[in-house]
């Protein structure tokens, strides 16, 4: 059995190591999923960076999320046999999900079968990333909730998350204004289904008022941090709130105190393990395999850039901390190939 772990925070690609595991053998209510595929997410790269906020207790086998087939059972298993393709979500440093977590990128995790989602057939790079369309799922019918037409805005709208509000948003019944930095983008977000996409710049906010003939924008995404929040705020009526959900530009996020002040603009963290969190352990698996059976459809398919066997970890990560057209779409592992 491999395994990608890291004992200390730096450059991700320097600091992974590929390492044999003992073979694990599961306990009574418990399975060995063989994984097939799982993402390398941001946030993973900003666990290792060591990041504020993002540094936690080491050794660490990083990832959050995969697909795989079944393996071994526990004695006790009922409801799964062996080669059942099944979705999961576990991760070493995210509290209140399951006890005795382990990351992802490994060939083989133990995990309590209770968590598991039965898995259709297909390829397993779509449904290795549950996660991106759950953020996208929890922040409209969860959090914002908007009206039916109304619009919200975002930017990085060309990320696996931004493509999911674009596809979820049509879903729901909303309308979305997508910000990009490469004009080359705005045809293919068109064709995805967004409504308007304009290029990022400090006169965002008139560009977004032609866009979408003065309607009042109540809800903006944020996943750049930065100055990016400030062109997304000027967009908003009053008592309008931005979400910062990611860290792209690496820099805390900013608002000007006359925005804040003047127009009651609003800048709010938003995390979706929160809102998976305070589901139901049913409610997550009911959540996990609506999703699954949207992406077994076809419906919402992720963009995915390249992927790399276990053995080429360090060669993913490069590949995973580039930006823009050098990495556009998700880097997939694919651990038994």
């Amino acid at each position: 059995m491999k395994a990608a772990i890291y004992r200390e925070n730096g450059n991700p690609a320097e600091v992974i190591e590929l390492v044999e595991e003992k073979e694990q053998e599961p306990n009574s209510n418990e399975v060995i999923v063989s994984v097939e595929a799982t993402p390398i997410h941001l946030g993973d790269l900003y666990n290792m960076e060591g990041l504020d906020g993002f540094k936690f207790s080491l050794p660490m086998v990083p990832g959050i999320e995969g697909v795989g087939r079944i393996i071994k059972l526990g004695k006790s298993i009922k409801n799964f046999k062996k080669n059942d393709r099944v979705l999961f979500l576990s991760s070493a440093h995210v509290e209140g999900y399951i006890s005795n977590q382990q990351g992802t990128w490994r060939d083989q995790i133990r995990l309590p079968s209770e968590i598991l989602i039965p898995c259709p057939e297909g390829d397993p790079t779509q449904f290795a990333n549950i996660v991106n369309p759950a953020t996208a799922y929890v922040f409209l019918y969860d959090l914002v909730r908007p009206e039916k037409d109304e619009w919200i805005i975002q930017n990085a709208a060309n990320s696996n998350v931004g493509r999911y509000i674009i596809k979820m948003a049509n879903r729901y019944g909303c309308k979305t204004i997508n910000v990009v930095r490469r004009k080359e983008l705005i045809s293919e977000l068109k064709d995805l289904g967004a409504d308007e996409v304009v290029l990022d710049g400090d006169n965002l906010d008139e560009k977004v008022n032609e866009a979408t003939n003065g309607s009042k924008i109540r809800f903006a995404l944020d996943a750049l941090a930065g100055d990016a929040p400030v062109r997304l705020a000027k967009c908003l009526v009053y008592g309008g709130v931005v979400f910062n959900y990611g860290l792209v530009s690496k820099k805390p996020c900013q608002m000007p105190t006359w925005l804040m002040l003047n127009r009651d603009i609003r800048l709010q963290g938003f995390f979706a393990g929160t809102q998976l969190l305070e589901k139901s352990l049913e409610g997550k698996k009911a959540l996990i395999a609506e999703l699954g059976e949207i992406i077994g459809k076809g419906d919402m398919p992720s963009k995915i850039a390249k992927t790399y066997p276990l053995t080429k970890i360090k060669e993913a990560l490069v590949h995973a901390s580039s930006s823009g057209s050098e990495r556009d779409g998700k880097i997939i592992l694919l651990p038994n190939t």
